[in-house]
């Protein structure tokens, strides 16, 4: 006996039905009920719920765990559920077991938390991506319409893999901007605690030996005493204030207002704004396609799209690119009128929507311009170390002009 399946599907007159059918798979469920004129919503195994009885009532337990205690999960945890779910599926295993068993092998306390609720979920008649959408932090909305439409057309497998597919790429993404930016406050802070350490306590102990002789010192080495005296005396206060106006500055960022501003800034810089465009122009060209090709309309795309680009000016640009394709015009036309995508994307995806192949154009869109964020990052990298390095050479220098002249001084004395 075939495997016995639930199903939802629209007819061609708007009408829902529901029912259970036989079948190895979803997808052979799928092409029967295509063949019967229907259009599949949602097609899942015929599971009974296990009940736990307390006296007169059976009903399944129920968690207190909800996205206000979630934390964000990380992708590497996504990807990983992604690509094992995806092989279970494949495999022929019924959804339900496949919940039990990622949610039981799930090294992740708070993600297996949310698997038991969407399980229990499940269990109450749910679809997955239903049970997905009550947690926002866990699963972010690119996979959830995903699967959705993974599930509208017996495709969930297909779809799984694309998501994990799509997560790598993120995370790789997000590993070489994290390096491009972490570096060089790494090399800087170093440099100013050295400075600090050498104008603190090196250059005091010459000090000693500047003051027992006849000897006036020059201005540079004046400058750098009182500088050390002032820093020794008041270095709580100055970490203090320093302190503050970070936290100034973090809490402003966080504002509408403030973040607008940051995410300009980060746009027009020299070396970080191409970096950044490429970063956007990557992200958006990879998720478009990822929801394209998985059966996700264009303005639904859009939307999600606009939610994953995290720069706020970005964001509002595909707002309006948004806002022009509903009413009736072309996408590659409509980032054009935006002024901020670079022409091969525009270009590209004109020719995609003329040639009916816009998912696969813009997957390699997505490719080139990851390639671009990595010789961004390396051309930034090789920036910034030169200037990093002159910087150093400089301080050290004064701090060496500062002890050598006036001992070149004492010598001239010593010889008179």
């Amino acid at each position: 006996m075939m495997p016995l399946f639930e199903y939802r599907a629209s007819s061609k007159a708007g009408e829902i039905a529901f029912g259970r059918i036989e079948g190895n798979s979803i997808g052979e469920v799928a092409a029967k009920l295509r063949d019967r004129g229907l259009y599949p919503i949602k097609i899942e195994p015929f599971i009974e719920s296990p009940t736990i009885t307390l006296g007169r009532s059976s009903a399944p337990a129920k968690t207190k765990a909800g996205p206000q205690r979630e934390k964000k999960t990380p992708l590497k945890v996504l990807t990983l559920f992604c690509r094992q779910f995806a092989v279970m599926i494949n495999a022929g295993l019924p959804l339900m077991p496949c919940i039990r068993i990622l949610e039981r092998q799930c090294e992740h306390a708070g993600f297996r938390q949310v698997l038991t609720d969407v399980r229990f979920a499940l269990e109450s008649g749910e679809s997955l991506s239903r049970a997905m959408s009550r947690h926002p932090k866990s699963f972010p909305p690119i996979m959830i319409h995903m699967i959705e439409a993974g599930e509208a057309g017996g495709v969930l497998d297909r779809v799984l893999n694309r998501v994990a597919e799509h997560f790598e790429k993120e995370s790789a993404l997000i590993a070489k901007v994290k390096s491009a930016m972490t570096y060089p406050v790494i090399v800087l802070v170093v440099a100013v605690g050295v400075t600090a350490a050498l104008i603190m306590f090196v250059l005091p102990m010459f000090a000693e030996m500047f003051s027992g002789a006849n000897v006036e010192l020059p201005f540079i080495t004046r400058f750098l005493l009182s500088l050390s005296d002032f820093l020794k005396k008041n270095i709580l206060y100055i970490l203090g204030v320093l302190g503050a106006i970070a936290f100034g500055v973090v809490s402003y960022v966080r504002t509408p207002t403030g973040r607008r501003q940051k995410d300009e800034l980060m746009l027009r810089l020299p070396l970080f704004g191409p970096l950044t465009l490429k970063m956007i122009t990557s992200r958006f060209a990879r998720t478009f396609s990822t929801l394209l090709a998985s059966g996700v309309p264009m303005l639904q795309c859009l939307e999600i799209v606009g939610r994953v680009v995290t720069n706020v000016v970005a964001a509002e640009k595909l707002d309006m690119v948004s806002r022009s394709v509903r009413s009736g015009g072309s996408l590659g036309l409509s980032l054009e009128k935006t002024e901020l995508f670079p022409p091969m994307l525009v270009h590209m995806t004109t020719i995609g929507e003329e040639t009916g192949a816009l998912d696969s154009l813009l997957m390699k869109v997505a490719d080139f311009y990851d390639e671009e964020v990595d010789m961004a990052v390396k051309n930034l990298t090789a920036a910034i170390e030169p200037m990093i390095t002159v910087f150093l050479a400089g301080v050290v220098a004064v701090i060496l002009l500062s002890v050598f002249m006036p001992m070149a001084k004492m010598m001239q004395v010593m010889g008179e």
